[in-house]
């Protein structure tokens, strides 16, 4: 499968809603290891790559932290965010040929 096929399958797969792999509930062993994680330290930046629409990304915020997520999909960070309630942003970055979200006020 070429790079392209690859993109286009999970664009697909976001569209169609075939999306098996997301969870509806923060992961239990990040919520169990959070700590260890952390290591003690406070409003940490925490850097999800592949995040899809994962509700950690909400919850990491809601603990204080600056959570930085990167998603190849746009439809799943648009998904995200309206699930998740939260107003944003939209920027297109021509050095990436993509779309920033930006949420403010330490949401996300």
């Amino acid at each position: 499968m070429t790079d392209d096929n690859e993109k286009a399958s999970w664009v697909k797969s976001w569209e169609e809603g075939d999306i098996g792999f997301h969870k509806t509930e923060k992961h239990p062993m990040l919520e169990k290891y959070l700590d260890k994680f952390i290591a003690g330290r406070n409003n940490i930046k925490i850097f999800v790559p592949l995040c899809g629409k994962a509700v950690d990304l909400k919850w990491l915020a809601d603990q204080g932290h600056t959570v930085v997520a990167v998603e190849f999909v746009e439809l799943a960070c648009k998904q995200f965010f309206e699930e998740q309630n939260l107003d944003y942003t939209t920027k297109q970055v021509e050095e990436v040929k993509g779309t920033l979200f930006q949420v403010y006020c330490g949401e996300v």
